[in-house]
């Protein structure tokens, strides 16, 4: 404590409160610091005339701490909306859905399936979060479970913890790698083979406010062999130094301010339409902004944004025919939509919405993937459902979590865990077929 003068520590009671928030914060990436004892500490270092107002501060950063922990289990906890009293496969139209296995991670444990079309297990991954990050906090309803899977070619898959970070495991659930970075809600591989993640810190930045700690999102690029970091750069620079900065004008000023929700590498579709769309970029979605935009891989900044006939959204998705689809999870009054639609003119080609007769709501995340015969799979999370809609908009299979949740009060009914992703997958690797 030597090193401080009381003189110095005096002059700003608000530099005080901040330093002393991102001491605990700066050092990891979950939410995990607690302030309550901080000015008492404090005593050593200033004089007592000046405490009140640095403990005002203090609490104040320790009232947005919760806040921004609240912000980030919106619509992650608890079972399914809906009353599911069947489960697993509940509809099939044979002849009409698409062909493939069935992967899925549901929102109650760390842990993913593999299933057929009649809702059979063929494999099951597992890693409690203890085991991943064996020197971490134990496991919150929020970082229990993996907010997102990929799977890979050898059978192995890699997982996000939310918020915490994210690993890879080979086929039987055995640790290779792990990256505690704050990693969240999605992944994506370069054309060169990294991992690109997303990833969160919650510190003070400047430029966003002088003084209250925000979560700011980033990509960082990982080493699929050893999962260490080879780059990371801002999402909010990649903005605010380009010339799509008035975009992010409606965000707020702390807290969560863009919930950056989805991260999707460019194969290059649209290119020769859009040229932002080139090969290599990034393709994002900003949940709490209702905004979607690409990044230039190499200068790192935004080079195309849409707002829209959306709000909330999650998933963006470039198609072959250069069309965009995307979960609207709120932009639809109190239902939620699925729209396929041309990012030069808005036009919508394709749509499932959800009407007083065909209760399709996710508050919250939600993901969708258009299959090859031309139907599409709608994850409906917070419903802890699966829908296979046709072209035509017909319902042809469906799918009801199985995973049960009960209530730590015996007293309270029992729901099914929510759904954070399914996709069908063609049986093209080594390790798929030798599940058939």
């Amino acid at each position: 404590m030597s090193i401080f003068n009381a003189r110095f520590l005096s002059v700003s009671p608000v530099f005080v409160g901040a330093l002393v928030f991102c001491l605990g914060l700066l050092s990891g990436n979950t939410i995990s610091t607690r302030l309550h004892d901080a000015p008492d500490l404090l005593m050593e270092v200033t004089e007592p005339s000046r405490l009140d107002a640095i403990r005002a501060k203090i609490s104040h950063d320790f009232d947005l701490e919760e806040q921004i922990a609240q912000l980030m289990a919106i619509g992650y906890l608890g079972g399914a909306d809906a009353n599911l009293e069947q489960t697993g496969v509940v509809q099939h139209v044979v002849g009409r859905v698409q062909q493939g296995i069935n992967l899925y991670n549901p929102a109650h444990e760390a842990e993913a399936y593999l299933i057929d079309l009649e809702g059979n297990q063929l494999h099951r991954w597992a890693l409690p979060l203890e085991q991943a990050f064996p020197d971490g906090e134990p496991a919150t309803e929020i970082t229990r479970y993996w907010r997102r899977v990929r799977l890979l070619d050898d059978g192995g898959l890699l997982a996000i913890y939310e918020g915490v970070g994210v690993v890879r495991i080979d086929r039987d659930s055995q640790l290779i790698w792990s990256n505690k970075n704050g990693a969240h809600h999605d992944l994506d591989f370069t054309h060169e083979g990294q991992v690109a993640t997303l990833r969160r810190k919650l510190h003070i930045n400047p430029e966003i406010h002088p003084s209250e700690p925000v979560l700011e999102d980033f990509i960082e690029l990982l080493d699929p062999q050893t999962g260490e970091s080879l780059e990371t750069f801002s999402v909010y620079d990649a903005f605010a130094q380009s010339s799509h900065a008035s975009a992010i004008i409606a965000r707020a000023d702390s807290g969560d301010v863009f919930h950056t929700n989805t991260l999707q590498v460019l194969d290059g579709t649209l290119a020769d339409a859009i040229p932002a769309f080139a090969r290599g970029n990034y393709l994002i979605s900003m949940r709490s902004i209702s905004v979607i935009a690409v990044i230039d891989a190499k200068s790192k900044r935004v080079v195309w944004s849409m707002a829209g006939q959306w709000k909330h959204q999650h998933e963006p998705q470039v198609l072959a025919n250069g069309n965009l689809l995307i979960f609207d999870n709120s932009g639809n009054g109190r239902w939620s939509k699925v729209i396929e639609f041309d990012p030069r003119t808005q036009e919508i080609y394709w749509a499932y919405y959800g009407t007083p007769e065909n209760e399709f709501h996710s508050k919250t995340l939600g993901s969708q993937q258009r299959l090859a015969n031309g139907n599409t799979l709608i994850t409906e999370t917070t419903a802890g459902r699966v829908r296979e809609i046709s072209a035509q908009g017909e319902e042809v299979w469906r799918f009801h979590s199985p995973h049960v949740l009960q209530a730590d009060d015996p007293r309270e009914p029992r729901t099914t865990a929510r759904i954070c992703e399914m996709l069908r997958v063609e049986p093209n690797t080594d390790f798929l077929r030798s599940l058939l």
